[in-house]
């Protein structure tokens, strides 16, 4: 009976954690078609935030933008706007200095915002789709 009661202890509070991140992704699967559900269930729920990061960095290749993205994201997720039509910059310059973080070139910021507008709307897998056929 012990080791019963114990699993089910167990059971409960991983319910528990997947219901705490459920509302966010519940929302965006609502807007989503639905190979964007099958998306999601292929990303463990918790690692969705980082994987949304990772995708675009390898899509920007740059700290600089790494770090714009974490403040902007913030803002759009917020309300987040209709997302923007995703325009990837021409590729950017190889590696710029950390330094040139705060003082990126306005192009950079705006794809930034356009981006993490994007992802809270669309989720990254979309918008790394687009990407992909614009590069191409």
């Amino acid at each position: 009976m012990e080791g019963k009661h114990l699993r089910r202890d167990a059971d409960a509070t991983e319910q528990q954690q997947q219901k705490q991140q459920q509302p966010a992704q519940q929302q965006q699967q609502q807007q989503q078609p639905l190979r964007q559900q099958q998306q999601h269930q292929q990303q463990h729920h918790h690692q969705q935030q980082q994987q949304q990061q990772q995708q675009q960095q390898q899509h920007h290749h740059h700290h600089h933008y790494h770090q714009q993205q974490h403040r902007t994201t913030a803002a759009a997720t917020a309300p987040p706007p209709p997302a923007p039509p995703p325009a990837p910059p021409p590729a950017p310059p190889p590696a710029p200095p950390p330094a040139a973080a705060p003082t990126a070139p306005t192009a950079a910021a705006a794809a930034a915002a356009a981006a993490a507008a994007a992802a809270a709307a669309e989720c990254s897998v979309f918008q790394a789709k687009q990407q992909a056929t614009a590069k191409n």
